[in-house]
């Protein structure tokens, strides 16, 4: 068997959204990015995070006909870093953000985005 030319590692996650300017603002105001991300070809967002990066995507090619909910995340497929758990929480319920738990095992809580995925942030 010859070596794989496949690199262990994760350049980009993808986040499926049903609106990409409303999800674009939201993903902005949760990192506090100020930074203008543009649009291209209509679906796709790229936000400038640090390390890996996050892709909004209104998905049209894997969407087709089926409902949004048949391609969200339902279980968190991304995790955001912070450096403050208790002030990250205070901070995503000051936004009106829906919270899917309290803070768990003093480190990490889970919310959901405005399609419905979930994403964990963890200390």
């Amino acid at each position: 068997m010859s070596i794989s030319p496949v690199e262990p590692h994760v350049s980009s996650v993808f986040i499926p959204v049903s609106q990409i300017e409303a999800a674009r603002d939201w993903y902005c105001n949760l990192m506090g990015i100020t930074t203008p991300c543009e649009i291209m070809n209509g679906h796709l967002c790229i936000l400038p995070t640090k390390g890996v990066q996050i892709i909004l995507d209104t998905m049209p090619m894997w969407k087709g006909s089926q409902d949004m909910a048949q391609v969200r995340h339902r279980a968190p497929a991304v995790m955001l870093r912070t450096d403050d758990i208790e002030a990250s929480y205070s901070y995503v319920k000051e936004c009106g953000i829906e919270v899917m738990t309290e803070i768990e095992q003093g480190h990490w809580f889970v919310i959901k985005d405005g399609d419905e995925n979930l994403l964990m942030i963890c200390s």
